[in-house]
């Protein structure tokens, strides 16, 4: 099972996003879990509490701490093989990502 979190502080987006994950794990034929989340710091206590993912949507501009230093925080926090694809509108802050290690930038 594929554990997917999604982390954004716009709650549509969440749901958008959700969403199509459900429809291309279905297409796929692959389970997941898919847990959505509007703050940064929900992410952070979920890894403190031990809890894993395999895979990160992160938006880059959130009110409680940006995408990117949250990216920061997870790597600093020795998770190094969780795969992060960085959301934003604005794909000009994709260059400031790169540090990350991430697999894609949406």
């Amino acid at each position: 099972m594929i554990r997917i979190a999604l982390i954004d502080d716009q709650e549509i987006w969440l749901q958008k996003l959700e969403k199509d994950l459900e429809e291309i794990l279905l297409s796929l034929g692959k389970e997941g879990k898919i847990q959505s989340m509007t703050k940064a710091t929900t992410l952070l206590e979920e890894y403190q509490d031990g809890y894993y993912f395999d895979l990160l949507f992160i938006d880059i501009q959130m009110k409680d701490l940006d995408g990117i230093q949250l990216g920061e925080k997870i790597r600093s926090l020795g998770d190094n093989r969780v795969k992060m694809v960085y959301v934003s509108a604005f794909p000009d802050l994709a260059y400031k990502a790169i540090n990350n290690e991430v697999i894609g930038f949406i």
